[in-house]
């Protein structure tokens, strides 16, 4: 015999209002967690054109700087910064690859790093690929 067959129905009422409500609020602290980890772990994706544009906006004063918007996202004011001693060396060609890339907003705002780009000093930086920033919770 369960525990709620020697219940009134107004205590079995109660009972239910009261596991419903605990519910409900677990429900949105999960809800909320999910929602912070999602934050934590956002990801943009910036295609070569984008990657270049960024990577001019670095030289160009604040109001000269060029929008790039990505899923929805405007990123106005937004710049790349490269660190080639990050990435792989490849000795035949005389190249750095697969290195760190910084996304700042504005002066130094930090939003996230990729791992990519082409570095040679024929070229300079290279974009021949879309690269995914991993950003930082906002």
């Amino acid at each position: 015999m369960s525990k709620y067959e020697e219940m009134s129905p107004e205590d079995l009422n109660r009972e239910i209002s009261l596991e419903e409500t605990l519910l409900f609020e677990k429900e949105n602290k999960i809800r909320e967690m999910k929602e912070v980890l999602n934050n934590k772990q956002r990801k943009e994706t910036f295609s070569p054109k984008m990657l270049e544009k960024l990577y001019e906006n670095a030289e160009e004063e604040i109001e000269d700087r060029k929008t790039v918007e990505v899923g929805g996202t405007i990123y106005a004011g937004c710049y790349i910064t490269t660190d080639p001693d990050t990435g792989e060396f490849d000795g035949e060609k005389g190249s750095m690859y697969d290195y760190e890339i910084y996304l700042y907003k504005n002066e130094d705002e930090y939003l996230g790093v990729a791992i990519g780009g082409y570095f040679n000093n024929i070229c300079g930086d290279c974009f021949n690929s879309a690269l995914t920033f991993s950003m930082e919770a906002n």
